[in-house]
């Protein structure tokens, strides 16, 4: 298979091009699954602490529609995907922040400077933080 693959280099050009889009998509594949992989290891597993966190942002993105027109030979159709409202609150611990998804009373109850409790992971590799649940008043 891949003396195959190998082989198809030594083509005319379309079998080139073949050979090096499927060898740019094989190689995108593997650096997906790697940084899956970092993720899963940097962040799963970790025992929560509890700590307090200073709020420094609010962000407020209103619902919005996106329409996707599909089609295959003769036929078409269209997909609708409704994403609604949602509200996140950005809270930092030392030099690091993190965005916890809200409800919008408790979005427009929080103030920008305000400490609040929170249940918080550090990445074993990249140090990141991971907030897990925040405790609003």
């Amino acid at each position: 298979m891949i003396s195959d693959f190998i082989e198809m280099f030594r083509g005319d050009w379309l079998e080139k091009l073949l050979a090096l889009l499927i060898a740019v998509c094989v190689a995108a594949v593997l650096w997906l699954a790697c940084w899956g992989v970092f993720v899963a290891a940097d962040s799963w597993f970790i025992a929560d602490r509890d700590g307090t966190a200073e709020v420094c942002g609010r962000n407020h993105t209103a619902a919005w529609t996106q329409v996707i027109v599909h089609s295959t030979g003769k036929s078409t159709w269209t997909q609708v995907i409704y994403h609604p409202e949602s509200w996140h609150v950005t809270m930092r611990m030392d030099r690091l922040a993190d965005s916890v998804s809200v409800s919008e009373h408790t979005y427009d109850s929080v103030r920008t400077g305000e400490q609040v409790p929170v249940r918080y992971r550090r990445g074993r590799f990249s140090d990141d933080l991971y907030i897990t649940e925040a405790f609003f008043r």
